[in-house]
Order: structure tokens, then sequence, then C-alpha cells
């Protein structure tokens, strides 16, 4: 049995069952820990190569792939690390479902905007795109929805998943984010998600000590 089960079970004198139990579910789907700080470290990285180094199509597909390979490890690290203890299942609150589907809801507007530039305009990506390579920006930018509404729940979630997806579709379509001032905010929502997610994964191994504590009693 495991010790959030045995825990969970529990009618002894701990007042704060509850409280532990709701820090657990946490994990669940509103903390991400160590898919956090992996989300802000990839957002940098794929903007650094994508300043410095000369990509062969086959490297800009292979940086394309890391969205979807942080959306994998993010998602095992929450079940197989995070919940390893028993499956606890977190209730949304009703302001973090609405401030989810505004961001899904944004996201799909400017989603279906570029896709409408690209029927009235005939072009997606940078002006030197060839046909498979807008296909590929389109495939991201249409996807980018679909993928916040499932695995960016959290606003640190959302901020690298977006600069990443975002970055893999101008990838794909033969074009880099260039360095500048208005590209800025990709080393601050980085760290925005690296010390959020220390401070999460933090506080869970201080709950973990907690919960073992309780489970040997």
């Amino acid at each position: 049995m495991s010790i959030m089960q045995t825990t969970l079970r529990e009618k002894g004198p701990y007042r704060d069952l509850s409280d532990l139990t709701r820090q657990y579910a946490r994990y669940a789907r509103n903390a991400a820990g160590l898919g956090n700080i992996l989300g802000g470290v990839l957002t940098m990285a794929m903007y650094i190569v994508g300043l410095t180094l000369p990509l062969t199509a086959a490297g800009r597909v292979g940086l394309a792939l890391v969205p979807l390979v942080w959306i994998a490890a993010k998602e095992m690290l929450r079940r197989a690390y995070y919940q390893r203890h028993g499956r606890v299942t977190e209730v949304p609150s009703a302001e973090e479902r609405r401030w989810h589907v505004i961001l899904t809801g944004i996201t799909a507007l400017i989603s279906l905007f570029i896709l409408g530039s690209f029927f009235l305009g005939g072009r997606a990506g940078p002006a030197e795109a060839s046909p498979w390579q807008q296909a590929g920006y389109l495939a991201f930018v249409l996807a980018l929805p679909v993928l916040v509404w499932f695995f960016m729940r959290t606003t640190e979630e959302y901020l690298v998943g977006v600069l990443l997806v975002c970055q893999a579709a101008v990838l794909l379509a033969g074009g880099n984010y260039p360095l500048s001032w208005q590209n800025a905010y990709f080393p601050l929502f980085a760290a925005f998600a690296v010390v959020a997610g220390f401070r999460q994964h933090r506080a869970y191994l201080k709950l973990e000590r907690q919960l073992r504590n309780l489970g040997g009693r």
C-alpha cells in the first residue's frame, strides 16, 4: 500500500492531513517542479542554438521535436515522480478553469489569424520558406491551442510551452528568433519557469518528508 493511500485512510490525530493531501494533489496538475525547470532550460537552449549555429534541415526537424519531448518528460515526471506515493487527482478551482479557457481561447484566435493570413496571402513563416517548410510551420501553429488545452495548464507551463512551440514552428520554416531587446521575454520567461520549478520541487521534497513521517507512524 502506498504512503499516500495509507495517509488518506489515517483517522488519527493528524489535523494537517487534509492540507498535506491538497499540497500533494497540486503536483497532479498545478505544480510541475522539475518539468518547469526543464522547460525554462530548453527554451533558452533552443533560442541560443537558433541564434548561433548553422542548422541543417535535419537539425531543424530535431529542434522542432523539443516541445514534444518536453511535454512527454514533464508529464512522465508528474506521474512517475511527483505522484509515486499514490495517485491523487486535483480538482481545479473555478478561477483556474476560467483562466485556462481564456488562455486557450486567445491562443486559438491567434492561430486562426495566422491561418487566415496564410490563405489570404499564400505564405506562412519566413519569406524564403518552401511549401514543405510552410506546412511544418502551420502544423505547429494549428497544434498550439490543442497542446495548450491538454498540457499547459499553469502560467509557467504556458509561457515556456508557447515559446517552445513558436520556436519550433519558426525553425521548421527556416528562420529563427533574432537577438533583440524585443525578444527579451525569452530569458525572462525561461528564468520565471526555472525559479517557479525550483520552488515547487523544494516544496515537494519537504512535503515528501512529512508524508513519510505520517506513513511511518
